[in-house]
């Protein structure tokens, strides 16, 4: 197939700059569109299949090139053999200019982000470590306060000094984290630790908390957990979160359990609350970053909505599962399983 032309329109004259169609009469295909080798591709494919659309790069009379959409079927003579192709194309200039803008801008946004989440995450860092030491010295003089005696308002304003800087220590440990989930930093040094320990602790941070909003805090490990494979100090966290969490929403005079069972290679935790519910509509949202239920909620419980998200990931990185089973106004179960032998070492 010669692939001349042998009737062109009004349209296709503007579109590729020529005064005549006697100035096209005679031409190829191949003299109107960029790359040869791709328009004998598009030809065979027209004799083989019928049909063809796509984006090809034209070239006007004056050089210009521009992109096309071309829309091209075969015309068979009465005995099913190629005769011709009859054609139409469509300038998509102006679309691809805005897909390109488009793309320009999701690139200059992400690298926004990515600028954004480093800082987040070298000032965490920086400022982690004179607050340790703030942490650090308010705790020697709060345990030598009998050989270097305080006065009860020294004592009180020392207490005060550590619990916000315990505070503010998760704040930056909790940044330090989404900016890993960021930028995908996340890893999992997976080493033997006693699990129930890890659970001790946390009962030890947290049981101040619940007291103080006259909360039932119950614990119910299984005896037979005890060494498991995993990031301890990754586990500690999220079950801080999510203890923390129940806690946060669940009014004074409520309850919230933890419960630890071994279920074949798997240890399943689950954190059960008596607290405000969540509806179904919520539960989509419910692991995104920064984010808390409703404006109500916002004002009325403290936290940047990191913690749920932070949870997800740390789970999922040591490969295993999250959900949650609550309804408005009802108790909150959020429960998880992960492994109890991950490979060691597992990034």
């Amino acid at each position: 197939m010669k692939c001349k032309f042998i009737d062109v329109n009004n349209a296709f004259l503007n579109l590729w700059g020529y005064d005549d169609k006697r100035d096209v009469s005679g031409k190829t295909i191949f003299d109107f569109f960029k790359r040869e080798k791709r328009t004998r591709e598009i030809v065979q494919t027209l004799i083989s299949e019928g049909m063809w659309e796509g984006e090809v790069k034209c070239v006007k009379k004056d050089g210009t090139e521009f992109p096309s959409l071309l829309s091209a079927n075969l015309v068979l003579d009465k005995d099913d053999k190629p005769l011709g192709i009859m054609g139409s194309a469509m300038d998509i200039t102006k679309y691809k200019e805005a897909e390109n803008a488009i793309i320009d801008g999701k690139i200059a946004a992400e690298n926004a982000n990515k600028a954004k989440t480093e800082f987040l995450r070298n000032a965490s860092h920086e400022l982690r470590t004179p607050l340790n030491s703030i942490i650090g010295f308010s705790r020697i003089l709060i345990d030598n306060r009998d050989s270097e005696p305080l006065t009860e308002n020294q004592l009180k304003y020392l207490k005060i000094v550590l619990k916000s800087g315990d505070h503010l220590l998760k704040v930056f440990n909790d940044i330090l984290s989404i900016a890993d989930i960021d930028l995908r930093k996340t890893e999992i040094h997976a080493r033997p630790f006693n699990i129930l320990e890890a659970i001790k602790d946390i009962e030890e941070a947290l049981r101040p908390r619940a007291d103080s909003k006259k909360i039932k805090l119950a614990f119910d490990v299984d005896p037979d957990l005890e060494i498991i494979n995993g990031d301890r100090e990754k586990l500690k966290q999220t079950l801080y979160n999510l203890t923390e969490n129940a806690i946060t929403f669940t009014p004074q005079n409520g309850s919230v359990s933890l419960t630890a069972r071994k279920i074949n290679d798997y240890i399943e935790i689950s954190i059960k609350d008596t607290g405000i519910g969540i509806s179904q509509e919520d539960k989509s949202r419910l692991f995104l970053p920064f984010v808390q239920l409703d404006g109500s909620t916002t004002r009325k419980y403290d936290g940047l909505g990191l913690g749920l998200t932070i949870a997800q990931n740390l789970i999922e990185a040591h490969n295993g599962d999250i959900w949650v089973e609550s309804e408005i106004n009802k108790d909150s179960t959020f429960t998880f399983t992960i492994p109890t032998n991950l490979q060691l070492c597992e990034n």
